[in-house]
Formats: C-alpha cells, structure tokens, sequence
C-alpha cells in the first residue's frame, strides 16, 4: 500500500496545493486532504488551540485532527519566507511545534523548513531533503518539482483570469459543489441548511465591481468566511480577488510604501488593494481580517490611509473570529451594496 500524507485544507493550503499535491504524487505518495471546515472542524479547533491564536490558525487545528486516523504522516511545513527579503507570519514558523503539542496522539509530522531569506541553495536543499524521504533518485526528485512548480504557475495565472482557489481546487469543497445547484451551504449560523439566491436585489447589484482582499485562508475557505464571495456573487456582484492582481502590479504598488513591508502576504494585500484604489478600477474593496491578527491590523491602517486620498472607491473592513454569523456578514454586505448604489446615482444625477 502507498504512503499516504495528510495536508491540511487550512492556511497556506490555498496558495499551494497544487505545488504540493503534484510533488507527492509524482514520487508516489498517496495525499489526503481534510475535509472542508465544517462545525466538527470548528469545534475541535476551538477545544484544543490556545484562546489567543487567530481564527485561521485555530481552524488548521481542527483540520489536523481531522486526518489523524487516515494517514501515515501529516505535512505541516515551517514556511519562513518564500521571497527573499521578507517573512510570512511568525506563527507559521512555530506550526509544526504548535502541532506537535497537541494532546492527541497524531500520526508523524513531516515539517520541512523553507526559507529563501537563506538563500535558493538552503530552500532547494529543504525541497531535495524532502524528496529524498519517498524517492531515492535526484534526478526523479527534481523532475517531480519541476512538474509541481509548473504547475502552480498555471494555478495561479487562472487566478489572474478571475477565478479563486475555491473554483480551481474543488475536490469536494461545499461552497464548489453547492455552487453548481444554485446555493450554498450557510457556516457558523444557518445549521447547514442552503442559503437561495435572492431574485430582486441581484438584478440591482449587477454592475457593480467589488474588490476583495485577505489572506487566502481566510476569503476561500466559506466557512471561515461566512460566505462572503458567494454572499456577493447571489446579490449580483462581479467580484475581484487580490490574486487576479498581477504579482509585478501589486510588488510595485507595495513598493510606494515609506517603509518595506517585509511581511509577504500583507504585501500582497495592500499591493492589489492600492491598485484597486489607485486605477479606480472597482466600486468599493472589501477587507477581510482575522480579529487577533496583529499584521492584519497594521495593513487596515496603511489601506484607510491610501483610501481617504481616492473618495470614490468605497472601503469596508470585516473582522472575522469563531464568533462570525453569516447573518451578520449578509447584514453589513447589503448595507455596503446599498451605499455603493447610492453614490453611482449620485454621480450620474450629477
């Protein structure tokens, strides 16, 4: 029987599964992906995190439990930096050892270190090292990497087409298979049950772009979200995503700032939400943020700043923790819908 190797449908799953999904494969291992967060998820997340961490790294929690009793090893890499010059969250360097101290008994934990602030060899050396646990041979490893990268490249210009990692990635998400039968499955408040289109108000929203930015975890998985890029989607919304921002675009936007922003992802976010604001290329953005985020936090003030110098691309910020309702997200989407009407009437009134 093959290995098999659990990953995590939660964090840094959504920026690069297919990077690591196609290298396993490729030397193969069997990979096993947790089920989309559901309440079990949650509540098992919620019983053994600390109270402090963040929601999404609560959810990963939850997501590794998951996958105890149906694999051999669980991959959960030390993601230190992956562009050279800058960090990716202080959390994800500790994961492997946060895991670690679950109390349950958990299958091994394979943790490579990637770090480019070290350099191509030492992060190339991480990948190698990697390799050589399933497959003896350099030149197959290499051959499986080269095959993996290539196609997280084509994952992430689909992106830039306009399509999110939930739309690509499928493999028995809710929000994938509820969206081809006209709903989707509502999360922390609505008991399972399947949230319909609204008929009149879609109708009104259609020309309307919005702007989402966050990190990946946090805006592609629904549960998490409450919904947000469906809740949009039913109210007639074209909705953008910060990964259909040009990595070269939103770098350059980034790069305007006083200071480096050495943090990677928040790069990333402000870079596209500048962008947005600076080309006037939608009606408003809409900033997804983990409440106990500290970078998180920084980010709203450097975006609230930049937003008050463009007027006419509303902003809204929503903090999101174990405790978010759809029912309240639904709430504050609407009231912002109905605000950005209202100012394109005004505009065109004159």
């Amino acid at each position: 029987m093959a290995f098999t190797l659990g990953i995590p449908r939660a964090l840094l799953y959504y920026k690069y599964f297919p990077l690591w999904e196609t290298f396993f494969t490729r030397l193969g291992v069997g990979v096993v992906v947790s089920p989309a967060t559901n309440r079990a998820v949650l509540a098992k997340a919620i019983e053994f995190a600390e109270s402090e961490f963040c929601l999404p790294v609560k959810v990963f929690h939850g997501h590794v439990l998951a996958l105890r009793d149906q694999v051999d090893a669980i991959f959960v890499p030390r993601v230190v930096s992956m562009k050279k010059g800058t960090y990716t969250c202080p959390k994800f360097f500790g994961l492997p050892d946060i895991v670690a101290c679950l109390p349950e008994t958990l299958p091994p934990i394979i943790s490579p270190v990637f770090n480019l602030r070290l350099g191509r060899r030492h992060y190339y050396g991480a990948v190698y090292e990697l390799g050589h646990r399933f497959e003896k041979n350099p030149a197959k490893i290499f051959l499986a990497w080269q095959e993996a990268s290539s196609r997280l490249k084509r994952f992430q210009r689909e992106m830039q087409l306009g399509l999110t990692p939930v739309d690509l990635l499928g493999g028995g998400d809710e929000t994938t298979e509820a969206r081809r039968h006209g709903g989707v499955p509502g999360p922390l408040a609505s008991g399972g049950r399947t949230v319909e289109r609204p008929s009149g108000r879609a109708g009104a929203n259609r020309d309307l772009v919005v702007g989402l930015v966050g990190h990946s975890y946090n805006l592609y998985d629904a549960y998490v979200s409450a919904n947000l890029i469906e809740t949009l989607r039913r109210y007639g919304v074209t909705v953008l995503v910060g990964e259909g921002v040009p990595h070269e675009v939103a770098d350059r936007e980034a790069s305007t700032l006083p200071k480096e922003l050495y943090w990677s992802y928040e790069r990333e976010v402000v870079g596209a939400a500048y962008h947005w604001l600076r080309t006037g290329s939608v009606d408003g953005i809409v900033y997804l943020r983990s409440f106990a985020c500290g970078p998180d936090s920084i980010v709203q003030v450097l975006l609230d700043d930049e937003a008050r110098k463009h007027p006419a691309v509303s902003t809204m910020s929503l903090a999101i923790d174990e405790h978010t309702a759809e029912a309240g997200v639904i709430t504050r989407v609407e009231a912002f819908l109905d605000m950005l009407q209202r100012k394109r009437w005004r505009r065109q009134c004159g």
